[in-house]
């Protein structure tokens, strides 16, 4: 059974996890520093609801903070330490919370993890990974090109192929030497991606 001192240890590491777990992730560019499991889909829905859950684990933090005080000042005699650990953990939770819910709003308007934003093409031996983005109305769309390379324990590594210019509806195909991206209504080669090029053993 835990004693109250080993109770207001737990929480005050808890409360350390609640504000600095949403630091570390959202400094790192990708979702959970980079692990790139099963696809990029996936991973960009996990973003998406990984925004939530730091902003659910921020607000946790808030609460325990002015529910738990009495608690924690019994455990953090020494008042620096306590003015210290009050002062970072709050000043951690009121830097991120409006930062996520921006994000958050950025995420919903305009990078959603949609069927259409991700999308994979099986061909010729090779799997394109294509991502969609859209910086709003008032800037540009386009589509990132990569090859999608696959890694132990069922992750992947992506190799940068090319970037062209938003088209709406567009289709990958293969021929005989080259990879083509077509405009689905006009059907125009939009970029060649040269075949001898996709080979993940050479790229890392």
């Amino acid at each position: 059974m835990k004693t109250p001192q080993q109770s207001s240890t737990m929480l005050i590491l808890f409360i350390v996890f609640c504000t600095l777990f949403p630091l570390l992730e959202s400094l790192h560019s990708a979702t959970l520093w980079g692990l790139n499991w099963q696809s990029p889909q996936l991973m960009a829905e996990l973003g998406y609801a990984l925004m939530f859950i730091k902003l659910l684990l921020l607000g946790l933090a808030f609460f325990l903070l002015l529910t738990r005080t009495e608690m924690i000042k019994s455990t953090l005699a020494n008042r620096g330490i306590r003015y210290s650990y009050l002062g970072f953990n709050y000043l951690l939770i009121l830097l991120q919370i409006p930062l996520l819910l921006i994000w958050i709003g950025y995420a919903t308007i305009s990078a959603s993890p949609s069927a259409y934003n991700h999308q994979e093409h099986n061909l010729a031996g090779h799997t394109i990974y294509t991502r969609t983005v859209n910086l709003g109305a008032t800037a540009e769309a386009f589509h990132l090109l990569y090859l999608k390379c696959p890694r132990p324990l069922h992750r992947y590594a992506l190799a940068p192929l090319a970037r062209i210019d938003w088209v709406g509806a567009y289709d990958l195909q293969a021929d005989a030497d080259d990879i083509l991206v077509r405009n689905s209504n006009t059907n125009k080669v939009l970029h060649r991606i040269d075949r001898a090029d996709l080979d993940c053993n050479t790229i890392f």
